[in-house]
């Protein structure tokens, strides 16, 4: 993955999760298919990234997806047995990879933020790491990866009721947007 970014852009991360044994959550905002790749650069090798399922009825990009530790989720119905294979990833003490806000979106905006990340935290009992992904997908251009700090399970055991999951979502949105609020260089939209 790490040669495949660094061949079509300017790969760069801050932070390396690689030797951060699970397990954890590992959340990203999401513009681009690129995406992914991103989070299985900076991710140890038992690292599940969830899909839509879409991509695993592709022919051969869904054979390797599958291969890469694809968990496909049908996005337009509660897809209880996707949750069970979440569930049962951390439990295995491997990491999952979700983008909370379910498609990819240009803006940052907490309304797409979907709720079934915080029902996983408050089910694992697992911490949160979160990437902020900042690129304008563009051959050889930038492409920028920050590791943000972890959210640890004592601050979100503190989101404990199904009421709360809304709070927990705003914290883990703030995180992964925290470059924005900061003021950092980014590039904006995305045409991927």
């Amino acid at each position: 993955a790490r040669f495949v970014l660094r061949f079509f852009f300017r790969f760069e991360t801050d932070g390396d999760l690689r030797e951060t044994r699970g397990p954890y959550i590992l959340c990203a905002n999401h513009r681009s298919n690129w995406d992914a790749l991103a989070m299985f650069t900076v991710s140890p090798e038992d690292t599940y990234i969830v899909g839509k399922k879409e991509l695993s009825d592709l022919p051969i990009i869904g054979a390797f997806l599958r291969r890469v530790h694809l968990i496909p989720v049908d996005r337009e119905a509660n897809d209880i047995g996707a949750l069970r294979s979440m569930l049962s990833v951390l439990k295995k003490g491997s990491v999952l990879g979700i983008f909370p806000e379910g498609h990819r979106y240009e803006d940052a905006d907490f309304s797409h933020m979907k709720e079934g990340v915080a029902y996983l935290v408050q089910k694992a009992k697992v911490p949160v790491y979160c990437l902020y992904i900042d690129s304008d997908y563009r051959f050889r251009h930038r492409f920028h990866v920050t590791v943000r700090q972890p959210l640890a399970i004592e601050d979100l055991s503190a989101f404990s009721s199904r009421a709360q999951r809304k709070d927990m979502l705003r914290l883990i949105y703030e995180t992964i947007y925290e470059p924005m609020r900061e003021g950092e260089e980014t590039y904006g939209h995305s045409d991927c």
